[in-house]
């Protein structure tokens, strides 16, 4: 199939996904003027950390297809770091749902809450310490609490780390497609697109969806925490699955660079150049952003 016959189907088959609505609509697509005339190359930025619940981020755009799967669920179950956006995220959606929520949580509960950590409790999500144990271990906690949920009756609904399923990479996937007609309407052509990686789930729905609808665009992805030989494993895996879930198989090669030379210190622990960068940019545009994502990738 052409790029051109397979981006109306991309776009038919991410419409017909069900989903909770909790987007109003695109996220902006804004231009960072100052940062670009710093840097010799037009720069913009897609804020998806203006998604409309619990704060905003990225998850938001996942969890809409993950949870509007299927809406008889009364209880979610994730699991991310003490500070995890992600898990902030999920216990604000389920809060807007009215269904329960529980966050595994790998680390020691710590004396103070703050934070994002503070943010989940607010919105009423039970909280389960783990400690430092590995990624198999953590998702056997989750599906422990998900087992005694189910012997009583109930139906949990297991969130992975980061929203990293078939249905979160579609969600992103949907990205694309949204950024592609941001900058149609601005007659922009985007040479690469740079994103923040975690789990790879996000690089692999904008990767998929570039191949479609933003043909000759790269997808660069800065890892945050895991090394580029992983990332480059577990990506490809990601797309497939996503294919897999439209009910089909990749049309196009979908292909992304990866850099893993920028984590620092260690995920969620800030590195002198992503501080340098996010200084950088506040003092040239005007605009926040974080140190564990995107202060990385800048």
């Amino acid at each position: 199939m052409s790029t051109t016959r397979m981006a109306p189907d991309l776009r038919a088959r991410l419409r017909s996904l069900p989903r909770l609505g909790l987007l109003h609509g695109p996220t902006a697509l804004e231009p960072l003027p100052r940062l670009s005339a710093d840097l010799g190359r037009e720069v913009w930025i897609k804020r998806e950390d203006l998604t409309p619940v619990g704060l905003g981020g990225n998850k938001v755009r996942k969890l809409d297809l993950i949870l509007g799967e299927d809406r008889r669920h009364d209880l979610v179950i994730t699991r991310g770091g003490i500070q995890s956006n992600h898990c902030r995220l999920t216990a604000a959606v389920a809060a807007r749902l009215g269904i329960a929520c529980a966050l595994v949580l790998t680390g020691n509960r710590p004396q103070d809450l703050r934070g994002n950590l503070l943010l989940s409790h607010l919105f009423g999500a039970r909280i389960h310490y783990v400690g430092e144990v590995s990624d198999a271990e953590a998702d056997e906690a989750m599906e422990a609490l998900a087992r005694v949920h189910r012997e009583q009756g109930g139906r949990p609904v297991l969130v992975p780390l980061g929203g990293a399923n078939a249905l979160g990479v579609l969600a992103y996937a949907e990205a694309a497609v949204e950024l592609a007609d941001q900058c149609a309407e601005r007659d922009l052509r985007p040479s690469v697109v740079i994103v923040a990686v975690g789990t790879g789930s996000t690089c692999a729905g904008l990767a998929l969806g570039t191949a479609a609808v933003l043909p000759g665009c790269q997808v660069v992805g800065i890892s945050v925490s895991r090394p580029r030989a992983r990332l480059l494993r577990e990506i490809p895996e990601l797309v497939a699955a996503a294919w897999a879930r439209l009910g089909g198989e990749p049309s196009v090669q979908t292909a992304v660079q990866i850099y893993d030379d920028y984590v620092g210190p260690g995920y969620a622990r800030p590195s002198g150049a992503g501080l340098d960068a996010i200084q950088r940019l506040a003092r040239l545009d005007g605009l926040l952003v974080d140190s564990t994502y995107t202060g990385k990738a800048l």
